[in-house]
């Protein structure tokens, strides 16, 4: 997963260790983003702000956020403060992003290049739980999965579960969720801590997706990824109070499987080589450190010789390499 989150850099010095410098642009010194690695590795960036994987969004959720909000009181009192907009994507490879050093030199992502120029990019973050609901959860209660007590991506959170945005309620922060919550598999009804809600179920569709709109469920038409940032767009001018600083939780399903982009993507990166990493290779030398599991799930939903959603086949990876390129 890849995590951006917006936030003046100089709120992060001293505090952080900042790469500078990009694969194809060097990183600015006043920029506004900060991008980070947190739940598996990956890693984005945000505008004025910078994307953080899993496995450290939560400490970027829950520290960023608060510290960018100006919160620094504990009671219902907030000293004014800035905005905060954390964006999140589903299995982004942590390398596949323009500017990165390891990113192939025909992957085109405009809009994150000009925010990792004008920011700074956190190669120090790492996931504790690489699975989507455990990490989602850590991410916005600054737990470990033994403490939130989400273990899977089926159970819902436990009864009583705080998460950060309750805290900046309180503080007088307007608060908003825009996308994939994940946590109570078949469950999109609004959670505590968000004034506005829009979400769906479970891993939601690519397209033509329904929402659940604060309580009422409306079907939209469209890509799922362009119709959750245009109802964020529309929260940011049209609903939200402009008399206080908001926090703005937006969760992309994309790309996570089955590998769907929008019609006006699909063939971009046709017959374009896509580098696998030495670690996915059946080797006896990654399974020397690794626990059976991993290589006995392999073909199971979540492995990576599954690469679409459905019943367990023989050989499902058999033609990775045909089916990823057929899916971009």
């Amino acid at each position: 997963m890849n995590l951006w989150c917006g936030l003046p850099v100089r709120t992060l010095r001293g505090s952080w260790r900042l790469s500078r410098t990009g694969r194809k642009k060097p990183l600015a010194g006043n920029g506004g983003f900060v991008s980070g690695t947190v739940a598996d590795g990956r890693s984005r960036s945000g505008r004025a702000w910078r994307p953080f994987d899993l496995a450290g969004a939560w400490l970027v959720g829950f520290c960023l956020g608060l510290a960018g909000l100006g919160i620094v009181s504990h009671g219902a009192e907030a000293v004014p403060g800035r905005n905060v907009i954390l964006v999140l994507a589903d299995d982004h490879r942590h390398d596949f992003m323009g500017f990165h050093q390891g990113a192939p030199e025909w992957l085109e992502t405009p809009a994150m290049d000009a925010m990792a120029a004008r920011g700074a990019h956190l190669v120090h973050a790492f996931v504790t739980t690489s699975l989507c609901s455990p990490a989602r959860a850590s991410i916005l209660t600054g737990q470990y999965m033994h403490r939130h007590g989400i273990v899977d991506n089926q159970r819902p959170e436990p009864a009583g579960t705080t998460f950060f945005p309750q805290y900046l309620q309180r503080a007088g922060v307007a608060t908003a969720l825009v996308g994939k919550w994940h946590m109570g598999h078949a469950d999109d009804h609004p959670r505590p801590g968000f004034d506005h809600w829009a979400s769906f179920p479970g891993q939601g569709e690519y397209f033509d997706p329904t929402l659940n709109l604060n309580g009422q469920r409306r079907r939209f038409e469209g890509y799922d990824a362009d119709v959750l940032t245009t109802e964020a767009l529309r929260w940011l001018s049209e609903e939200r109070p402009k008399d206080r600083p908001f926090y703005l939780h937006l969760a992309f399903k994309a790309p996570h499987y089955p590998f769907t982009p929008a019609a006006r993507h699909k063939g971009r990166y046709a017959g374009k080589p896509i580098p696998y990493p030495d670690t996915m290779a059946r080797t006896e030398q990654n399974y020397r450190t690794q626990p059976r599991w991993v290589r006995e799930r392999r073909q199971s939903i979540h492995g990576i010789d599954h690469m679409e959603t459905g019943a367990i086949r023989p050989r499902p990876g058999a033609q990775l390499r045909g089916l990823v390129l057929r899916l971009l």
